[in-house]
């Protein structure tokens, strides 16, 4: 029963984390009639600016300038290279797309090199256990960002 409960958090966690995903694509589609291939290049350069900033600034400066630098990086996307091709069919968009993610991870690859990179969160591999029952904190915080944003959107936009 104990694995059950810990692989059932686990999972819930972990689907927590992809809805979150799953709804950004859909609020990229349904503002730009396009599939954004470059989403995850664009989470990897929000999570490379956080990595680098958190000894300097501490986790949540460094966190709040990440996605504000992913914020800016997608709008350079929008307004440098999308915009181009707006008239153009939705499949030419997302073939860009692939272009712009190619790009982005090709660069953001050769920044990492072969560091591992942490985020300097303030969990860090700490494992909360309630009885027989052990969840790394980890994916309590990832479970609980992904509601917060997902409650904050379904509240917003209902």
């Amino acid at each position: 029963m104990t694995t059950f409960l810990e692989l059932l958090i686990n999972g819930v966690s972990v689907g927590s984390v992809y809805a979150l995903i799953a709804l950004g694509f859909v609020v990229i589609f349904k503002a730009t009639e396009v599939v954004n291939f470059a989403h995850a290049s664009l989470l990897l350069a929000g999570g490379y600016i956080t990595a680098r900033l958190h000894e300097d600034l501490g986790f949540w400066f460094a966190l709040a300038v990440g996605i504000g630098g992913a914020a800016l990086v997608g709008a350079a996307v929008e307004f440098l290279v999308m915009r181009r091709y707006r008239g153009s069919d939705s499949s030419v968009l997302a073939i860009v797309t692939i272009g712009v993610d190619i790009l982005l991870t090709t660069e953001l690859t050769r920044r990492i090199g072969t560091d591992v990179l942490t985020l300097g969160d303030p969990w860090g591999d700490r494992v909360l256990t309630l009885g027989s029952v052990s969840v790394a904190q980890t994916r309590i915080a990832a479970f609980c960002a992904a509601a917060v944003l997902i409650g904050a959107f379904l509240l917003a936009f209902r």
